[in-house]
């Protein structure tokens, strides 16, 4: 069985750091349609900003947002550009207290599970294994 490498923290860091290039960030923070009307149903704005940061960062990178994390402008900005809302409001969502689990589970359960099986689905791309 071949040896598994450690990955050091810088790279980690790296691998798990938000997008700050305009291209990437345009790449993995666009909100389809589908996703645009899940984040309408919150209320508030901060809310819909936090529902639609929090599912852009599980996809790319691939993580939740960490309390008190800092989120490079192109993203504040393209994604309030999306939801026609004010890049203030992401200081109010910041303002908060950390994201509740049941928020987290909603975008799981929803977004990703349902990405991943029709992924997996007979049209896929993906040869078997």
């Amino acid at each position: 069985m071949p040896r598994r490498a450690t990955i050091d923290r810088a790279r980690l860091d790296a691998l798990l750091a938000l997008p700050d290039g305009e291209a990437d960030v345009v790449r993995h923070y666009t909100l389809t349609a589908e996703e645009l009307a899940h984040v309408a149903r919150r209320r508030r704005p901060h809310n819909r900003f936090g529902f639609a940061l929090q599912l852009c960062a599980l996809r790319y990178p691939g993580r939740a947002i960490r309390p008190g994390e800092p989120v490079p402008g192109r993203i504040v900005a393209h994604l309030c550009e999306q939801l026609d809302i004010e890049p203030s409001i992401a200081a109010a969502y910041a303002a908060r207290a950390p994201i509740h689990m049941g928020l987290l589970n909603i975008i799981r359960r929803r977004h990703l599970r349902q990405k991943l099986s029709t992924a997996d689905g007979p049209d896929s791309d993906a040869s078997p294994p």
